[in-house]
């Protein structure tokens, strides 16, 4: 029976270790996208209008993967298992392989032998991103960089699903997790604290939102997001056409901006005269499925949004953006969770 189309059941990615023969599935994956560049570089001579020669570079592969935290290891830690810390800067070296694959479109699941798949080696992750929404599922969202794909008839992602998959059900992961999810206290979720260097109001020193009497939060967070992008660039020497390394170019900007429903204002002063306008807050966030994210406390503040409320109705929200560089750790709670 001829193929007719790929949906979203008959095609799924599979990440293993640099140099691996296996892949572990990625469970919960919204979406796959791959992008090749073939960089190519005309040259010209004089006496002639067209190219002389258009010199083939290094290809460039892309592969970006975007899945629901749900309690299974996040993609950023499969990609980075022989990572020497989790930090930013201890993942940031490591290579993974990563494999597509494509199924009959007449099955279910993406179960028994591809009908097909490419294979990617010598990945590296090129950005990270978090997002947690009161409205919708909570994701993270990562892309790979690398030089080598290819297509052929290998099994290395047989029966990535079996046809049953669900949320890994440790002890309460909540499945894949939405706003209620997120979980504030000590030890856990910390917000920028208020105060006349560009916290958020009503957090306190301790970063612990406070509740009111019949348990709701007294700061109203609607959308938290984190993103972290390596910049990477390439290393090459006479002799060898492929780069050998594609190191990244720190300093590395880590953003996260915060959007609350405002109730008074967004209490930030600024001066024209003052050199301590922000000062360094710290954030962490932690999901209840297990995904633990902490920035360090040397964000600070690099601007705020405060909008809404118009006659066309709507509420005013403030969105204070934040920023470190080169700190991001990111861990799990699940104990099959591979990496440092």
């Amino acid at each position: 029976m001829a193929q007719n189309r790929i949906f979203y059941a008959v095609h799924a990615v599979g990440i293993g270790a640099l140099g691996s023969t296996s892949r572990t599935y990625v469970h919960g994956v919204q979406s796959a996208g791959m992008n090749t560049t073939f960089n190519l570089d005309p040259v010209f001579e004089l006496g002639l209008l067209e190219a002389y020669e258009d010199v083939e570079g290094i290809p460039d592969v892309e592969l970006t993967l975007e899945k629901v935290l749900d309690g299974h290891p996040p993609i950023y830690l499969l990609a980075t298992q022989d990572a020497s810390t989790q930090t930013f800067v201890g993942r940031s070296t490591s290579k993974c392989m990563a494999t597509l694959g494509i199924w009959q479109d007449t099955l279910e699941s993406a179960s028994g032998n591809p009908l097909v798949e490419v294979d990617m080696s010598g990945l590296l992750v090129s950005s990270v991103g978090y997002a947690f929404p009161a409205d919708g599922n909570f994701t993270e969202s990562v892309s790979f960089l690398g030089q080598t794909r290819t297509w052929g008839t290998t099994t290395l992602t047989a029966n990535l699903n079996t046809g049953s998959d669900t949320p890994a059900n440790q002890a309460g992961s909540g499945g894949v997790n939405r706003r209620e999810d997120l979980i504030f206290g000590t030890g856990h979720t910390l917000l920028p604290s208020q105060g006349t260097d560009g916290g958020i109001p009503l957090v306190p020193a301790n970063g612990v939102l406070n509740t009111d009497s019949d348990g709701s939060y007294t700061v109203h967070v609607s959308n938290i997001t984190i993103n972290a992008d390596y910049n990477r660039e390439s290393l090459v020497h006479l002799g060898n056409k492929t780069p050998y390394f594609r190191y990244p170019n720190f300093p590395s900007e880590v953003t996260c901006d915060i959007e609350v429903i405002s109730t008074s204002g967004d209490f930030v002063n600024a001066s024209e005269t003052s050199t301590s306008n922000v000062g360094n807050k710290t954030i962490q966030v932690f999901a209840r499925e297990g995904t633990r994210i902490n920035l360090g406390t040397k964000n600070k503040l690099q601007s705020v949004s405060y909008g809404g409320g118009d006659t066309s109705g709507g509420n005013v929200t403030t969105v204070y953006s934040y920023r470190n560089f080169n700190t991001m750790t990111v861990t799990h709670e699940n104990p099959a969770t591979p990496g440092p």
